[in-house]
């Protein structure tokens, strides 16, 4: 009909009257179909660029407090460490709270895990200006042990009654002599903290023997472990870290 040749008004018949309306109808309904969705898909990218603007700029807001709260926790753990470690920023004349490192049986006192929290500690000190002296003591603890003189002594099996030990003592403290006490890089890292500090901060070692245990000893009855007595032991074989600061001269 639409490409038929033209007729004038007097010779349109009703059905091609209804043509021409229902197509003005689609392409007036296509339009407004079209642009309603066009409208509405840009309303939409409106509406998700709006949440994702709001979701990163809360997420920068989560990402600051976290920073925040994690520069606080260290800072925090950091001061807790010295304190625990013997409070030595700002600590008295009269001395601080020792810090406890367990020795285990058949360790030099001064070695090892001794050696790595004197090198922290030392470090912390130097960093906060400290004077003074660190105060360094080992004390040691009687074991159930089983062995003989020639192939040496271990501790005894937990179980085993402590009756049947062959030897409650710590052979091998009592045949350390001064110098094996220490390794050579505990000895060096005392002497270089005093080069370094000019002498501000020097180290004292001291062996106290078994005579200040920390930890009771269970009673010797026919059913002690030899387990049960260790644990004790083990607590009180120990070197102990303290601090005495000292007005700079």
């Amino acid at each position: 009909f639409l490409k038929g040749a033209a007729v004038g008004p007097r010779h349109e018949r009703p059905e091609e009257a209804l043509g021409v309306l229902a197509g003005m109808l689609s392409d007036d309904l296509h339009g407004n179909i079209l642009s309603a969705r066009a409208e509405a898909t840009a309303e939409c990218g409106r509406i998700v660029c709006s949440l994702c603007a709001r979701r990163s700029d809360k997420l920068q807001r989560y990402a600051a407090r976290l920073a925040c709260l994690e520069a606080t926790h260290w800072q925090f753990a950091e001061h807790e460490e010295i304190a625990v470690a013997g409070g030595f920023v700002g600590a008295g004349v009269s001395g601080t709270v020792p810090r406890t490192e367990p020795v285990p049986y058949g360790e030099i006192p001064f070695d090892r895990g001794r050696l790595d929290v004197l090198r922290d500690l030392l470090a912390k000190l130097e960093v906060q200006g400290f004077h003074g002296v660190v105060k360094i003591t080992s004390l040691s603890a009687p074991f159930c042990l089983t062995g003989n003189a020639t192939d040496g002594f271990i501790p005894a099996a937990p179980i085993s009654l402590a009756s049947k030990c062959d030897v409650i003592g710590n052979p091998f403290e009592e045949s350390l002599s001064g110098q094996q006490r220490q390794s050579l890089a505990f000895a060096n890292l005392i002497a270089g903290v005093r080069q370094r500090t000019a002498g501000a901060i020097t180290v004292a070692i001291d062996n106290a023997g078994s005579a200040r245990p920390n930890t009771p000893y269970p009673a010797r009855t026919e059913s002690l472990t030899a387990g049960e007595w260790n644990r004790a032991a083990a607590a009180n074989n120990r070197v102990e870290f303290a601090t005495e600061a000292s007005a700079p001269q």
